[in-house]
């Protein structure tokens, strides 16, 4: 019974892989003077402002582990341990968001801060929006969204 329920889960899993694509970066920064920029993680890479190695720690956060990027890891890779997210900044990324467009936003995630970058998903409660699965892949590791994705808030 359960390797039937495995197998219906995965299949779920893969039909959801299959009819998403890759997110569109069209909307890829959005700029609030007061507070910082929130923009996406390919942006915030293609930038410089995340190196390949926070990359790969960032995936590690948010896949669980190693998987989907076994074979980018190196063998002395450690994963790094946050302190939580500051009320301060939160409140410089929630007021960031809401100037922005309207909504009731909430820090969903936090994966840790790089220099002034803050590594976070978020979500706008008053989106009627279904969860759908979706993937990135910038430099080669694959990050796997089954809520939203992973937004860079880098404070001014």
């Amino acid at each position: 019974m359960k390797k039937i329920i495995a197998m219906m889960y995965t299949l779920y899993i893969l039909i959801c892989l299959a009819s998403c694509g890759p997110l569109n970066d069209s909307d890829k920064t959005l700029e609030i003077k007061e507070y910082g920029t929130i923009m996406t993680l390919a942006k915030a890479y293609e930038e410089e402002i995340l190196s390949y190695d926070d990359l790969l720690q960032i995936a590690y956060d948010n896949n669980n582990g190693k998987e989907y990027n076994e074979s980018l890891f190196p063998e002395n890779f450690t994963p790094k341990n946050y302190i939580e997210l500051g009320e301060e900044i939160k409140n410089k990324i929630l007021l960031t968001l809401q100037s922005k467009e309207d909504g009731e936003y909430s820090i969903d995630s936090f994966y840790g801060s790089y220099g002034n970058a803050y590594i976070i998903k978020y979500k706008n409660k008053l989106d009627n929006i279904l969860n759908v699965v979706s993937y990135e892949t910038i430099a080669e590791v694959y990050f796997l969204y089954p809520t939203y994705p992973i937004m860079v808030f880098l404070e001014k």
